[in-house]
C-alpha cells in the first residue's frame, strides 16, 4: 500500500510532484489504545522501485504518526487502519491517489 502526492512537495532531493508514502511499520498498543506508525517517503516511483534507502525527507510528512482508535470500532489491520486515516488527511492539502 502507497499513497502518490501529484501536488508539488518540495523535499531535500528538491521538488517533486510524484511524492511516494509509504507506511514501513504499523503497531496496535493496546495498553494506550493507539496505532503507531513509520512512514517512508520517496522522491519518485523510480526511487521507490530502486530501494529502500533512497528515501528521502519532507515537511509535509513527518516520519512517524500516532493515532487513537476505539477499540470496538476497529475492524481492519494496523496498516489498514493507518492508511485510510492518513489519506483522508492527505488529501485535504493535496491531490492524492492511492496505490
Amino acid at each position: 500500500m502507497a499513497i502518490k502526492i501529484t501536488s508539488e512537495v518540495v523535499t531535500d532531493k528538491g521538488v517533486t510532484s510524484e511524492l511516494y508514502v509509504m507506511i514501513d511499520k504499523a503497531d496496535y498498543i493496546k495498553s494506550e489504545s493507539r496505532v503507531i506508525a513509520n512512514i517512508k517517503t520517496y522522491f519518485s516511483q523510480a526511487d521507490r522501485q530502486e530501494s529502500e534507502n533512497k528515501t528521502c525527507k519532507t515537511f509535509v510528512i513527518k516520519p512517524i504518526y500516532s493515532y487513537y482508535y476505539n477499540i470496538d470500532n476497529l475492524t481492519e489491520n494496523a496498516y489498514t487502519y493507518v492508511y485510510q486515516i492518513l489519506s483522508d488527511q492527505l488529501s485535504v492539502e493535496h491531490t492524492i491517489t492511492q496505490i
